[in-house]
């Protein structure tokens, strides 16, 4: 049996306030990249959308959610944000990515 020791951070904040809904979500990791450490994830804050091999990383204006937490491919369990109030200033910071002009979720402020 193989033991695979990791560090996590614990959750980065990208709400602007303690209302919100998530759902549970799978992710695919099939498209993510190897990070440095060799390991795959998908960052909080990032934008997602359902697709048929699972959710799917979409910063092109097609995202249905947010995700709430960082997910790593050996758990690739995480929660999707589809009703809030997002930080856009933390989530582009905990993502790494900029937020386009064309997200635009629906019951999902981006403050």
């Amino acid at each position: 049996m193989e033991f695979v020791k990791s560090s996590v951070n614990g959750k980065i904040q990208i709400l602007a306030n303690d209302h919100f809904v998530a759902i549970p979500i799978t992710l695919d990791f099939t498209n993510v990249v190897t990070t440095e450490d060799g390991v795959k994830v998908v960052k909080s804050g990032t934008p997602v959308k359902s697709a048929s091999g699972g959710w799917v990383a979409s910063n092109d204006g097609n995202a249905t959610a947010i995700l709430y937490g960082s997910v790593y491919e050996g758990r690739p369990i995480g929660s999707a944000i589809i009703h809030g109030f997002v930080d856009k200033a933390k989530a582009e910071a905990a993502s790494g990515l900029t937020y386009s002009g064309s997200i635009s979720i629906p019951q999902v402020a981006i403050l």
